[in-house]
């Protein structure tokens, strides 16, 4: 798979011990309903383009131990999509007041979380 060897390649590239997790697409009712029940140290986000998206330099990343973002395709999830996702324990965050294309948005909710997460 093409990503698996990207990811590999990434790996080798940065000095990451760890290899990204990359699994065969789902839809997302089925993806949602698969994950184990949200824990309290846990973060679910989802970068969003909803106008009332709470920005994500707001987040407390500090208790986090998990953190796990949904991307959605190029021109967002649906309002039906994002109401799945709020279910499932996701928060709509804004990433900026920029529009980024699906695989920029997962590289800055990267960052972001190495970012926030490792405040001092």
């Amino acid at each position: 798979m093409k990503w698996h060897h990207q990811a590999v390649e990434a790996c080798k590239q940065s000095g990451h011990p760890w290899l990204a997790a990359i699994s065969e697409p789902q839809r997302l009712r089925e993806w949602l309903a698969s994950l184990p029940a949200c824990s309290p140290d846990e973060l679910r986000l989802t970068g969003s383009l909803e106008f009332d998206a709470e920005p994500v330099a707001h987040l407390d990343f500090s208790k986090a131990k998990k953190v796990l973002w949904l991307i959605g395709p190029e021109g967002d999830l649906t309002s039906e999509e994002y109401a799945v996702a709020r279910a499932a324990g996701f928060r709509a965050v804004g990433l900026g007041p920029t529009v980024l294309r699906a695989e920029n948005a997962a590289l800055a909710c990267i960052i972001v979380t190495n970012v926030l997460a490792n405040r001092v």
